[in-house]
């Protein structure tokens, strides 16, 4: 993570009877959401069109965004690691967010899940299987603490992780989250997080020779296939 980082998210609309792609608006996600001036970076994100009509107290225009990425002790979703487990420097999340895409002002985030089990982790790509009961989340996740030079003077690269693993240390980590049903009472913002993706019901770690970076994750449906 950067010292100038923040996650944000931008809605996009295509052209159409425009001439030219139109920016609806962009909206940042970080310090007034955290509980400190800890921040955040983003790198994952996967819109679910057809969820939302079966949570309660939702309307039909709004849907579903999740946000995945990395943040630091009272940052984004800190508060729901529990008293006396594993404090993490650099933590994995990911952000279970509501969106109206035509306005900026409909966003919600009742919160997520935060990862903690190793020092340093980042989420690097999520999907969905295709009745959106389960997300699939990819980690990078290394037990070793080593400073990023790069973060030091140029803090605006694509790779802005502050903390990263060593080469024989740092390994991808794929975990099947599933999604809890949300209700009205938890739509809200900061301190009230709560956890809206269960434990992973299964769990495989790949490549841990320090070799592999992850751009991609998607779901096959019809062959009930994941790419990496």
């Amino acid at each position: 993570i950067s010292n100038h980082s923040n996650c944000f998210v931008s809605i996009l609309e295509l052209p159409g009877q425009r001439t030219s792609p139109y920016w609806r608006y962009s909206w940042i996600i970080g310090k007034d959401e955290s509980t400190s001036n800890s921040n955040s970076a983003c790198s994952a994100a996967i819109l679910l069109y057809d969820d939302l009509n079966n949570d309660e107290n939702e309307e039909e225009n709004k849907k579903r965004l999740f946000l995945g990425g990395s943040t630091e002790e009272g940052g984004l979703l800190t508060s729901l690691r529990k008293a006396g487990s594993n404090r993490a420097v650099q933590y994995g999340i990911v952000l279970d967010m509501t969106v109206e895409l035509e306005r900026a002002t409909d966003i919600y985030i009742p919160g997520g899940r935060l990862f903690h089990s190793t020092t340093v982790q980042s989420v690097r790509a999520i999907a969905s299987d295709g009745n959106n009961d389960n997300l699939y989340v990819v980690s990078e996740v290394s037990e070793s603490i080593t400073l990023n030079p790069d973060t030091t003077n140029m803090p605006n690269l694509l790779n802005n992780d502050k903390y990263y693993g060593k080469t024989d240390d740092t390994f991808i980590r794929l975990e099947q989250l599933p999604r809890k049903r949300r209700s009205g009472s938890s739509m809200s913002n900061g301190s009230s997080y709560v956890e809206t993706l269960d434990r992973h019901t299964w769990s495989k770690e790949i490549g841990a020779n320090g070799e592999m970076r992850v751009a991609a994750l998607d779901l096959l449906p019809s062959t009930n296939t994941l790419v990496l």
